[in-house]
C-alpha cells in the first residue's frame, strides 16, 4: 500500500512539474508574435488555464495531507488579491497566489531548474520561428532612424534580454553566484548577439556585470557582508525597507518634474521619457483602491516602472502586495544570509525602475521564490509511514 501510494504521489508530482515547466513555455509565447493570431491566442490561454487549474488541484490535495505552517502574511496577499480581482477584473494576482500556494510543496531547485529549462526552450522556439520567417520579426528604430532594433518575434526588442537576465538571476540563485567558465562564455555570446541584433543597453550591462562578478566571485566575501548587515540593525532596516524608499524616491522625482525644479527635469530627461508617460498615465487612469484595466496603447503611453504599474493596475492594495512581497524577502534572505537571493532581490528592485515586470510570474524568478520564504522548512504528510520532505533550501 505504501509503495503505492509513493509511486502515486511520484506520477502526481511529475504531472505537476510539467504542467508548471509547459506554463513557463507558454508564459514566453504570450509575450510574443505567436499568439498574433486569434486561434493561437485562444489554444495557448486555454492550456495556461488548464495547467494552472492542475497546479492548484495539486497544491490543493497535498495541503489536506501536509502538516503546514504558513505566514499570515500569504493569507493577507491572497485576500487583497481577491479584493483587486472582484473590483479590477485583474486575475493576474490571483494566478501569482496560485503559483506561491503550488510551489510551497517543492524544492527550490527544483523550481530554478525548471524556470530556466521553460524559458531558455521558449526564448529559443520564439527567436527560431522569427528568424525563419513563421512570425513577425518587427523592425523598430533608433537615432533618427540610423539604429535598427529587431524584435526576434517578440512584441518589442527589449523582451528577449529580459528574459535572458531573470534565466541568468536563476541560475545565480540556484549556484551561489558562482557560475562554471563554459556557462558564462554561452551567456557572453548570447548576450552580445541580442545587444547587436536589439541594441538593449540597460540589460545587456547588467547581464555583462554580474558575468564579470561571477567570473571573480569570492563566497567569502559575500558571506561576511551578510553577517554585516544581519548584525547592524540600522543597516538591515535601510535594506529591508529598500522597496519603499525606492518608491518613494520614484513618486519624488515624479512630483519635482511637475513642480518644475531643475534637478529633477534633468534626471527626468536622462530616462528617455519614462517619468513623462507615467505622470501621462496617472493624469488619464487616476489611482484607485483596486486597480483598473489599463489600455496603455490606446493613449499612446509605453509604462515602465513596475512602481507605478502595479499601483494603476492592481490600485493601493496591489502596491501594498508588491512591497510586502519585496521587502519579505530581503527580510529573509538576510535573517537567513542567502547572499544570492539578497543580491538578485536588490539588483531586481533597481531594475523596477526601469522594467515594468515586477509581479510577473512568467518572467520574475523571485516572486515565485516568495513561496519558500513564508513556509516552515520541513512538511510531513500525516498519512502513518508516509512522509513528504519538501524543505526550503534557497541558496
Amino acid at each position: 500500500m505504501i509503495e503505492i501510494l509513493t509511486k502515486k504521489r511520484k506520477l502526481n508530482n511529475t504531472i505537476a512539474i510539467f504542467c508548471f515547466f509547459l506554463y513557463g513555455i507558454l508564459g514566453v509565447f504570450i509575450n510574443s508574435y505567436i499568439v498574433s493570431s486569434d486561434v493561437a491566442r485562444l489554444v495557448i490561454n486555454v492550456l495556461r488555464i488548464g495547467t494552472i487549474a492542475y497546479l492548484f488541484f495539486d497544491a490543493f490535495v497535498k495541503c489536506l495531507f501536509t502538516k503546514i505552517k504558513v505566514s499570515i502574511i500569504f493569507y493577507v496577499i491572497c485576500f487583497l488579491s481577491l479584493l483587486v480581482f472582484v473590483f479590477s477584473k485583474n486575475y493576474q494576482l490571483l494566478f501569482l497566489c496560485v503559483f506561491i500556494f503550488f510551489l510551497m510543496f517543492y524544492n527550490s531547485k527544483e523550481i530554478l531548474k525548471v524556470f530556466i529549462s521553460s524559458k531558455i526552450i521558449g526564448i529559443i522556439i520564439v527567436i527560431s520561428l522569427a528568424l525563419l520567417g513563421v512570425i513577425e520579426n518587427v523592425e523598430f528604430t533608433r537615432y533618427m532612424g540610423t539604429k535598427i532594433r529587431y524584435s526576434l518575434g517578440f512584441i518589442a526588442p527589449a523582451i528577449a534580454s529580459g528574459y535572458l537576465l531573470h534565466v541568468l538571476f536563476a541560475d545565480l540563485i540556484l549556484h551561489k553566484f558562482k557560475l562554471s567558465y563554459p556557462k558564462i562564455f554561452s551567456y557572453l555570446l548570447a548576450n552580445f548577439a541580442l545587444f547587436y541584433l536589439t541594441d538593449t543597453r540597460f540589460e545587456t550591462i547588467i547581464i555583462l556585470g554580474l558575468l564579470i562578478f561571477s567570473a571573480f566571485f569570492k563566497k567569502k566575501a559575500y558571506y561576511n557582508f551578510m553577517v554585516y548587515v544581519k548584525r547592524d540593525k540600522i543597516v538591515k532596516a535601510l535594506f529591508i525597507i529598500l522597496p519603499i524608499l525606492l518608491f518613494l524616491a520614484n513618486a519624488v522625482l515624479l512630483i519635482g518634474y511637475q513642480n518644475g525644479i531643475q534637478l529633477f527635469i534633468s534626471l527626468a530627461d536622462r530616462m528617455s521619457s519614462r517619468v513623462q508617460y507615467t505622470i501621462k498615465a496617472i493624469d488619464i487612469t487616476g489611482i484607485s483602491l483596486f486597480g483598473k484595466k489599463v489600455d496603455y496603447e490606446s493613449f499612446g503611453v509605453v509604462l515602465d516602472s513596475s512602481y507605478f504599474k502595479v499601483l494603476l493596475e492592481y490600485g493601493l492594495f496591489g502596491l501594498f502586495i508588491l512591497l510586502t512581497i519585496y521587502c519579505y524577502i530581503m527580510y529573509y534572505s538576510i535573517k537567513t544570509k542567502k547572499y544570492a537571493l539578497f543580491f538578485v532581490t536588490l539588483l531586481i528592485l533597481i531594475e523596477n525602475i526601469f522594467s515594468p515586470f515586477a509581479l510577473d510570474y512568467n518572467y520574475n524568478i523571485v516572486v515565485l521564490l516568495f513561496a519558500k520564504t513564508i513556509i516552515s522548512r520541513r512538511k510531513t504528510y500525516v498519512t502513518k509511514k508516509y512522509s513528504y520532505n519538501c524543505s526550503c533550501n534557497i541558496q
